[in-house]
């Protein structure tokens, strides 16, 4: 545990360990009432300094996101989806349309508020897959993609590991890309509700806390994986 931060936000992994090192680059913009920090991991010796794979993150500051009101909470949803359907297109190498499949999956245990954010944000999702094959005139007037979900709970809620069942899924569904959503452990009280970071390299279900599973990646899935987590 030598050295070890209890941070899954590379803009702050960046500012304890990144600054001024070769291999790591950050800018940040503001648009409208969100800060965005880029941070992209280009060398090995910075991705082991930072303790984060090489790719690309990119840190929203929303904010408070319980206190927004609503015209200011749609912008926030509008630069989100936005930097989500870029890093979509850039893993797929096209825009995402009608014949796209997108499993999102959503990381963490239900009945613990710290750590439920990934099964309560695909309780609010629609799947529409199953409507591609059954519903195929509705499907076409959606203009979406082929959406599928799962939540697989935890080791100790299910005794399978996450990686297991979602190989089992990633087999049935046959995805283009897979989303996974899971909370986020931060350096910083202020992160809490205030933050998204979305990246390219996948995650490692518990590993802001030291409890590291298996990891989801383009590797170990075969399929691209894009990250989405708050503190």
């Amino acid at each position: 545990m030598e050295n070890y931060q209890r941070t899954d936000l590379a803009a702050e992994s960046y500012g304890l360990e990144g600054l001024k090192r070769p291999g790591v680059e950050q800018i940040a913009e503001q648009i409208k009432a969100c800060r965005i920090y880029r941070t992209e991991i280009f060398g090995e010796e910075a991705a082991k300094a930072l303790e984060k794979p090489i790719g690309k993150y990119i840190t929203v500051e929303c904010g408070n996101i319980q206190y927004l009101t609503r015209e200011e909470s749609d912008s926030c949803a509008e630069i989100l989806a936005e930097e989500l359907r870029c890093l979509a297109s850039a893993s797929l190498g096209r825009f995402p349309d009608t014949d796209t499949c997108v499993l999102v999956v959503g990381l963490g245990n239900s009945e613990l508020t710290a750590d439920a954010i990934g099964p309560f944000t695909v309780s609010k999702l629609t799947a529409t897959r199953h409507l591609r094959e059954h519903e195929a005139e509705l499907y076409r007037a959606l203009g979406c993609s082929a959406l599928a979900t799962l939540t697989p709970g935890v080791l100790g809620q299910t005794g399978i590991e996450t990686l297991e069942l979602l190989r089992s899924a990633i087999e049935s569904v046959r995805p283009d890309l897979i989303v996974v959503i899971d909370a986020l452990a931060a350096g910083s009280c202020e992160r809490l509700a205030t933050t998204v970071q979305l990246s390219n390299v996948g995650i490692v279900p518990g590993s802001g806390v030291g409890n590291h599973r298996g990891a989801i990646t383009r590797e170990t899935v075969g399929v691209p994986v894009i990250a989405l987590g708050v503190p």
